[in-house]
């Protein structure tokens, strides 16, 4: 299931299949709520999710919480399941910023230039790694937090970003952080909050322990320094990837 928090007021959980769509969500929650489903908007880590992924692909695990925001659309393709397809410039696809469930920043704290290190920065080693794993989520953690909670201990986190003015997760990025500073130094990030009536643009991100379920206001401190060898490099004392 999925916690669904919604217009940034009162939550409640949905039951959820690794392939329902966020369509079919939209008509739960539009069903619970008394809205067109047309007029709503899921709100997940930065992103707007668009009516054909599904849950599976949008990395949305047990217990996530997410938001879903009602705010009016234009045009006859409101209602339909494919109406949040991604806008077109100059006859091109909008890029849109990476979902921060998919963003790596490891590589912005090796070291630049290294003899020692030269076969961790072979950028054919590194194509080669990215190929094998495919496209979909990464098979290692990308963030480690230190749970101050029920874990007392290192733990896998998770990235997530607020609003910087009504504080709520339902702020859409503009552009995905590329390294630590964009995330950890205040006001390099903006987006667009989508809650109703705020006109937040300040993005502010936060950690989450990812070993357990959290409310909105829990958050764990990043341990940016710690780092999962995602370029499977052999340990010289061992020869272990691990």
């Amino acid at each position: 299931s999925v916690f669904v928090r919604f217009n940034s007021s009162h939550g409640f959980p949905v039951e959820v299949d690794s392939d329902t769509s966020i369509f079919q969500l939209k008509e739960v929650v539009a069903k619970r709520q008394g809205v067109p489903a047309g007029q709503l908007r899921v709100i997940f880590a930065g992103k707007e999710l668009q009516n054909d992924l599904t849950v599976q692909n949008c990395d949305l695990e047990q217990q996530s919480i997410v938001h879903i925001v009602q705010r009016p659309r234009r045009g006859p393709e409101a209602d339909a399941p494919g109406g949040d397809e991604p806008r077109t410039v100059l006859g091109g696809p909008e890029r849109e910023p990476r979902s921060l469930t998919r963003v790596d920043l490891s590589s912005s704290v090796l070291p630049a230039d290294s003899v020692g290190l030269a076969v961790v920065l072979d950028t054919g080693s590194r194509r080669d790694s990215t190929a094998a794993r495919g496209p979909g989520r990464p098979t290692y953690n990308s963030f480690y937090v230190y749970c101050k909670g029920p874990c007392q201990g290192v733990q896998p986190g998770k990235l997530r970003v607020r609003c910087g003015t009504c504080r709520q997760a339902t702020l859409t990025l503009a552009q995905g952080p590329s390294c630590w500073d964009d995330v950890l130094i205040p006001n390099r990030m903006s987006g667009k909050c989508q809650s109703p009536g705020c006109p937040g643009t300040r993005a502010e991100f936060f950690f989450k322990c990812g070993a357990h379920p959290t409310s909105d206001k829990e958050t764990s401190v990043a341990l940016n320094l710690i780092t999962t060898n995602s370029r499977d490099i052999s340990c010289i004392t061992c020869t272990d990837t691990r």
